[in-house]
């Protein structure tokens, strides 16, 4: 269980700066690898939505691994079914209607009942009382740090320049 938890708060350590400053400044992102202005302004809203499910999703890792190591497959093959019964449908429905920001908050959507209901079922069979602490302790804290870390940084007025160099530089740093 000790272990879990290290390497859950590991993976949200490394995954969160990355996709909350990608989300926060996926136009700068975009316009920074591209060097095309017209794209960044066309993608950033598709690639800020994206970058938050990816990171959702990345959260399912642990928990699915720990299944797997369980023996117990059966939960991750009924969640994708379940899953498949909404997403398919709602592809259909939203993005003729809302095109590639639909689809992304298709995508955001499904990795958010991933972590939602997916991880109770989990916690409830395989550690029991360790859910609480995987929301708080392992997600919700590191969470707020990058997230405060990012936020300041989106006053910081050299991500408005239209350097790519300064921009990646300032991405790196």
């Amino acid at each position: 269980i000790k272990t879990y938890h290290q390497s859950a708060q590991l993976i949200t350590v490394i995954t969160v700066p990355a996709a909350l400053l990608v989300s926060v400044f996926s136009y700068e992102v975009v316009y920074a690898w591209s060097g095309d202005l017209e794209l960044a302004k066309n993608t950033a809203p598709i690639l800020s939505i994206y970058a938050i499910g990816t990171l959702l999703n990345g959260f399912m890792t642990l928990p699915y691994y720990l299944q797997i190591a369980s023996g117990w497959t059966s939960l991750g093959i009924k969640t994708n079914i379940v899953a498949i019964f909404f997403v398919v449908p709602a592809v259909f429905l939203v993005v003729p209607h809302y095109g590639g920001v639909g689809g992304a908050w298709i995508w955001l959507s499904l990795n958010i009942g991933y972590v939602l209901f997916a991880i109770p079922f989990m916690h409830k069979r395989l550690i029991k009382k360790e859910m609480g602490i995987w929301y708080f302790k392992d997600l919700l804290l590191p969470i707020s740090g990058a997230f405060f870390v990012v936020l300041i940084a989106k006053f910081v007025p050299i991500y408005k320049t239209q350097s790519r160099v300064i921009l990646i530089a300032f991405f790196v740093f």
